[in-house]
């Protein structure tokens, strides 16, 4: 895991926003030479990495009592990282009258590494048998381009991928029978996502007032860094959008974004059904839930109370 090879918090820290901009170059490779799937991927692993690093950071089952099985793959995985730690200090020349070389004693901790390491897998394979999402919250796993496409159950649906890097932000459009890519131009990482945190956020946390007096002028300049009314034109057929957003859009009322169709505006969410999640791979675990048999129904009651002057 990324932790273990920090050697402080803040490095840690650092190598985590240094892995955003890693994974943003690579989308941007895949999307310039029209490899969208692959594209897709990345964005989907970049996502479940950052979830399994936000729990290891912020421990947050610190207080929880972890099972047989969790202990010990911890503990395969503390017995890794020491010999991991030993083979990088391996870098003197070993002296005169020593038994083993430099080379035998970096084949050997190796061997061991992978032995230990095939211990960890198939302890994860027990734990992930019983537990998936536990599992995945110990070791970093994404969904493929198809496992992706396989969680749209009909032709009326779409999901919109919202992705930034620090040039562009991309929004992966995908259907059961395709995907396309509609890119916002210089609305990165820098220009839009900065501009959501201070005009948004922030506003939001410093003058509640000016931020509701603002709302509306904010949302409809969103939609249109976004180019949601170009992209509409691409969902003709779509009654349903599943919406994965990124980084500060995390934030955004989606369903209040005005737009703009033969020539009439509306809100998103007068032309489409929409479903928010933080990532595929949390909508593959919700399509996976058992449904609950015979579910209690729920009504919304409306009382009217009428007062006659007298």
């Amino acid at each position: 895991m990324t932790q273990s090879l920090a050697k402080s918090e803040s490095s840690y820290q650092e190598i985590l926003a240094e892995s955003i901009y890693i994974y943003g170059n690579i989308v941007e490779c895949y999307v310039n030479i029209g490899q969208y799937e692959q594209a897709l991927e990345y964005v989907e692993a970049s996502r479940s990495r950052r979830l399994v690093e936000l729990i290891t950071i912020n421990d947050i089952y610190q207080d929880v009592e972890k099972s047989p099985e969790v202990e010990e793959y911890y503990h395969l995985q503390q017995q890794i990282n020491q010999l991991n730690f030993d083979v990088s200090r391996i870098n003197k020349p070993i002296t005169v009258g020593t038994q083993f070389t430099i080379k035998e004693i970096e084949s050997e901790s190796l061997e061991k590494i992978s032995i230990l390491r095939e211990k960890q897998q198939q302890l994860w394979e027990k734990i992930r048998s019983s537990n998936r999402v536990l599992a995945e919250q110990l070791q970093v796993t994404s969904l493929s381009f198809t496992e992706i496409q396989q969680l749209i159950k009909d032709e009326e649906t779409a999901v919109l991928d919202f992705y930034s890097t620090s040039n562009n932000t991309y929004i992966f459009i995908l259907t059961q029978q395709e995907l396309n890519v509609h890119i916002c131009q210089r609305e990165g990482i820098e220009n839009l996502q900065n501009w959501i945190h201070h005009n948004w956020l922030k506003l939001h946390g410093k003058n509640t007032s000016e931020w509701q007096n603002q709302m509306e002028n904010f949302l409809s300049e969103l939609a249109n860094r976004l180019g949601l009314n170009q992209l509409i034109e691409q969902l003709a057929e779509v009654k349903e959008l599943i919406i994965v957003p990124h980084l500060y859009l995390h934030q955004i009322p989606f369903a209040a974004l005005p737009v703009i169709r033969q020539k009439e505006t509306k809100y998103f969410c007068d032309y489409f059904r929409l479903r928010v999640v933080p990532s595929c791979q949390i909508l593959s675990y919700c399509s996976e839930r058992i449904l609950i048999p015979n579910p209690r129904k729920m009504a919304i009651v409306h009382q009217i109370i009428q007062v006659t002057a007298k």
